[in-house]
């Protein structure tokens, strides 16, 4: 009996975005995806006949409306879910501000960039963007590195503490590396394909639209990322509907212990854990004269919420809760230490938050800690330093 059995070591996903909800694929050439897990199914609505029968046994049950849902669970990695995240957000990838400016001059006793005929904000430099600065000729401590705009006025930028050097230069170039997407209202559907290779086996599923994302970043161990899906329709097992797969990017996964989480602009240190989650509270309409929905539909908000899990040295962070206190957080995921041209990162910035809860753990066992959920609010229109989404991500390493 060996081998009679399908083994799901053996299985593979792939996608293509479709041009039409539900039915015609961009392309017949599917991307392989990297999953962990990979929990989406065929569901249907069931209708049972109520009618009383003096024999005592129910007489009908039929099928009815016909859904996908389902969890496609992996590691996050640079590049990896390129697709999936601008299909939750509804945004589009586009590449970071790139700015000439006649002097800039750098401090490393404030943690400041300045550049006194600059209006940061205007330029397109955001709170949290990781950028670049670019002068020739090159020098140390300035153009060697990148860094995370900790806080941007109008002619200041504060970075990272002990990253950059006291230097000036006649002229330079500040560019925000990579590229970011953030909240929109582009639709966009797939056709996911489960391919059972030990067995020669596919099955589809169309019209499925992302709902929502989490990821997950443990104190100890790799970045998780779980996308939640719902879908219009799936096929029973059969033949393939991809002309070829193509090969997944082979990026690094993050692991938490490569990252930095800034709160309010300052290191938040001692974190046990920390998750953030997009809900784009998805729902399709029911129609008389077909089992399946027209369409998947975002939902009044695309809802950004998250939990941070801090061991208890102060009541600075619990205070925020207490008394309803804004702020901002950066929480910045890269392959190594070093922050530079060669380091593939992933960078989550929710420029204003307030916080809803703020329990405290006094267990005897381990150290107290408190446990902080919070929601990401759009910013301010006064604040332009912040953007305009109530999230904003970024990725690259060039």
């Amino acid at each position: 009996m060996s081998g009679s059995i399908a083994a799901g070591s053996l299985t593979e996903i792939g996608y293509v975005a479709e041009i039409v909800f539900g039915s015609t694929p961009v392309s017949s050439a599917f991307q392989r995806i990297r999953d962990v897990s990979f929990s989406v199914n065929l569901q249907k609505e069931a209708y049972q006949s109520e009618e009383r029968r003096s024999a005592r046994m129910r007489q009908d049950i039929r099928h009815g409306y016909r859904s996908v849902t389902g969890d496609i669970v992996g590691e996050l990695s640079q590049q990896s879910w390129d697709d999936f995240i601008q299909a939750i957000t509804g945004g589009t990838w586009a590449s970071g501000a790139s700015v000439n400016f006649a002097s800039v001059a750098s401090n490393s006793a404030t943690n400041r960039i300045t550049c006194g005929s600059a209006n940061f904000p205007t330029n397109g430099v955001r709170v949290g963007d990781v950028f670049s600065v670019s002068a020739t000729p090159a020098v140390a401590g300035l153009t060697d590195r990148f860094f995370t705009a900790l806080s941007v006025g109008v002619s200041t930028i504060e970075v990272e503490p002990g990253t950059i050097g006291t230097t000036a230069t006649a002229s330079a170039v500040i560019r925000v590396v990579g590229q970011k997407v953030e909240i929109g209202t582009t639709y966009r559907s797939f056709t996911i394909e489960r391919w059972l290779t030990d067995r020669s086996l596919y099955q589809q599923f169309k019209g499925v639209r992302f709902n929502q994302m989490t990821i997950s970043v443990p104190a100890s161990g790799l970045v998780g990322v779980t996308f939640s899906v719902i879908g219009q329709d799936g096929t029973s097992f059969g033949s393939s509907v991809a002309s070829s797969y193509t090969a997944a990017p082979q990026t690094t996964p993050f692991a938490a212990v490569n990252g930095e989480l800034y709160e309010g602009g300052s290191v938040l240190g001692l974190v046990t854990a920390a998750e953030i989650t997009i809900n784009n509270n998805m729902a399709g309409p029911q129609v008389v004269g077909t089992n399946l929905t027209p369409d998947l539909l975002f939902g009044r908000f695309a809802d950004v919420t998250g939990t941070i899990t801090i061991l208890f040295t102060n009541a600075t962070m619990h205070n925020k809760f207490v008394s309803e206190t804004e702020s901002t957080l950066i929480l910045r995921l890269q392959n190594k230490d070093a922050l530079d041209s060669t380091t593939e990162f992933v960078n989550l910035i929710l420029p204003r938050i307030k916080y809803s809860g703020g329990d405290v753990d006094d267990s005897p066992d381990t150290g107290i800690t408190v446990t902080m959920p919070f929601v990401a609010l759009k910013p301010l229109t006064a604040n332009t330093s912040q953007g305009t989404s109530s999230i904003v991500i970024q990725r690259g390493n060039s």
